[in-house]
């Protein structure tokens, strides 16, 4: 069974999109109403496939050949969570439909979805054939790869010749170091790559295969923006200051760095800074430094360190403040962060909230000091 919400159908004179979900077991019933519904003029389809769903081989052939009769998609985003394909003959259906379609931009979800290693090596083998796909949003993450499945499904991405923009979730996957070093050496085949967003969260990769990993990657010379979440990797000072290095020699213009708990301190933050100051062609910085060793007096010596960094443009900052934090401490910060001219964007991690808010409030040179220049704050709470 499926169905299409009213407030998930949307139809619009420029950018047509059509969403619907199904629930159950998709038969071919199911797939000619949705052949019905399907009009030429839809340019961008999102479909979601429910938990626990039944998908069977000829139904899979069935939605192959739909989505193949409608010629002007050029969006497809495809969720499948937790999904019971009955063995390596759907698998293999459903990768042959993916390497068939004529569409740049795919949006693949199979977080969660029990294919077993194999399934998820046949199914990457077979669909890396797609010389169309320019954009990719590939989401295998908490799927149990380990280091053996990461580098077997990793040696098919190469095959995506044509592709410009990657987006890999492979969080929570144990893929330790030797599955880091192998997504590397892969990812540096793809040559045209220009935007690489890789998530590799949770997965115990520590700073050796961090830094092998990075060197690899930043051999494609058409990238220009690194998105990387190394969240819960083990990357410690030592690990920071050997990105720093990285990033430094490479050409990139765009990074964004996702560096939670990874017990970080100040030292590791002031390292990796003072080597990004070298960089000729970075011009976009963004860093969550949440969750790490960094005391309140450290974020003031960091600030200080990111306000020589004269050739950024772009810079946002994430970061916690310590509980208990008082209004000459807020002051202190509010000081430091004005000498951050390039600072557009802050994002403060705070316990109370609202105490933060009355120490703004009562505190006009806070205000003057943070909002200097038009920066955009955006405080949160924790608890």
């Amino acid at each position: 069974m499926f169905g299409v919400e009213k407030n998930i159908f949307t139809k619009k004179k420029k950018d047509v999109q059509f969403t619907m979900q199904f629930s159950q077991t998709v038969d071919n019933n199911d797939l000619n109403n949705l052949l019905t519904m399907l009009k030429p003029y839809h340019k961008k389809i999102e479909i979601f496939f429910a938990e626990q769903i039944q998908f069977k081989s000829s139904a899979i052939q069935k939605f192959g050949e739909i989505l193949m009769s409608i010629k002007n998609i050029n969006y497809l985003q495809l969720v499948i969570k937790k999904c019971v394909l009955e063995g390596l003959e759907e698998i293999e259906q459903l990768a042959l439909v993916l390497q068939k379609l004529q569409i740049q931009e795919i949006n693949l979800v199979l977080q969660q979805s029990n294919l077993r290693q194999q399934g998820y090596i046949k199914l990457i083998q077979l669909f890396s054939s797609n010389k169309t796909v320019k954009d990719l949003s590939l989401d295998l993450s908490v799927n149990s790869l380990g280091p053996t499945g990461c580098s077997q499904v990793c040696q098919y991405l190469k095959n995506f010749e044509n592709i410009q923009v990657l987006s890999l979730n492979l969080g929570s996957n144990t893929i330790k170091q030797s599955g880091a070093i192998a997504l590397g050496q892969e990812l540096s085949k793809l040559q045209s790559l220009k935007e690489l967003n890789l998530n590799i969260s949770c997965n115990s990769i520590g700073q050796d295969g961090i830094k092998q990993m990075l060197n690899n990657i930043l051999k494609i010379t058409a990238l220009q923006t690194l998105d990387l979440n190394l969240n819960q990797n083990f990357l410690s000072d030592f690990g920071a200051k050997q990105i720093g290095v990285e990033l430094f020699a490479s050409k990139l213009q765009k990074v964004s760095l996702d560096l939670m708990h990874n017990s970080l301190s100040q030292q590791g933050i002031i390292e990796f800074l003072t080597q990004l100051n070298f960089s000729y062609s970075l011009i976009t910085i963004s860093l969550n430094l949440n969750e790490n060793q960094i005391k309140n007096d450290s974020i003031n010596v960091i600030l200080e360190n990111l306000s020589q960094l004269k050739r950024i443009k772009f810079l946002e900052l994430l970061f916690s403040v310590e509980r208990n934090t008082d209004t000459e401490q807020y002051i202190q910060f509010g000081r430091a962060l004005k000498q951050c001219q390039y600072l557009n964007a802050l994002k403060i991690n705070v316990c109370d909230q609202s105490k933060f808010i009355q120490h703004l409030q009562q505190n006009n040179s806070i205000l003057r000091y943070m909002l200097k220049s038009k920066r955009m704050i955006q405080c949160y709470a924790y608890s």
